[in-house]
């Protein structure tokens, strides 16, 4: 049983139902948590884990999770149509499409669900989606319009997305893929 100023392990973290960052974990169940532990492989509010130094064990009164947020993501085109704003939680190793496509003049392409704090990586692609058609060169922007791209291969754009923000992706449709 937990209570206050218990230390818990990865096993007991996972028992009070906080969302994981990854379902690997390097270290057996029974691994009393750190600070960096519990950031790297929860979504947990780091804001009371403050005082705590990088590899100093957390109490159990001090682990909640982080807060799932709502965030507007608007996409716009340099050209043409067809392209999607395509985002991935994972490192880029499983992307997400936004439903709606893109426009010359931009619009809500859609929203994500998230974790607070989560880094988002965002690319542009068409509807077969990055990993199979490739990107379109990408640049993305937070709270503050639509940023400019240019015509070389930027790769794929990555943000650490907290509430309240307002993201805005722009795509260069040139001819060919990167």
């Amino acid at each position: 049983m937990l209570s206050n100023n218990y230390l818990v392990t990865f096993d007991q973290v996972v028992s009070l139902g906080i969302g994981r960052t990854s379902t690997s974990y390097p270290y057996s169940g029974n691994k009393i948590m750190t600070k960096d532990n519990l950031i790297a492989y929860f979504y947990v509010n780091t804001t009371i884990l403050a005082p705590y130094s990088g590899n100093q064990c957390v109490m159990y009164q001090d682990i909640s999770a982080a807060s799932l947020v709502s965030i507007s993501v608007y996409g716009k085109i340099s050209s043409g149509t067809g392209r999607y704003v395509w985002y991935s939680i994972d490192g880029g190793t499983t992307f997400v499409q936004l439903i709606t496509s893109m426009t010359t003049s931009g619009r809500l392409v859609g929203t994500m669900s998230i974790y607070s704090g989560t880094n988002v990586t965002f690319a542009v692609s068409d509807i077969s989606g990055p990993n199979s058609s490739g990107y379109k060169p990408t640049a993305v922007a937070i709270n503050t319009g639509y940023p400019s791209v240019g015509t070389s291969c930027t790769g794929f754009i990555t943000k650490n997305v907290t509430s309240g923000n307002t993201i805005y992706v722009s795509g260069n449709n040139i001819s060919t893929w990167c």
